[in-house]
């Protein structure tokens, strides 16, 4: 079973953390995106790419990390979608 994790610029740290989990249990992961927390990104972007594999059959979970300040409380901590 494939998992597809991607993170906007706020979710990069968590997402390295989850990535770091995820190979050291063996499953098979794809990344795509963002690489780096340095360069602000749009959050929906990456989210297309996440919903566009999993439609797809490429990967069957997902793990999005995103700053949604609505879903956070105005929080500048990354909310994890799953």
């Amino acid at each position: 079973m494939r998992t597809i994790i991607a993170s906007d610029h706020v979710g990069y740290p968590l997402k390295k953390s989850v990535l770091r989990y995820l190979t050291s249990i063996r499953a098979e992961v794809i990344d795509v995106g963002t690489g780096t927390a340095d360069t602000p990104v749009d959050y929906p972007d990456y989210a297309r790419k996440v919903v566009d594999a999993i439609s797809s059959g490429e990967a069957q979970r997902d793990h999005l990390l995103l700053q949604l300040r609505e879903a956070a409380g105005g929080s500048h901590e990354p909310t994890v979608i799953e």
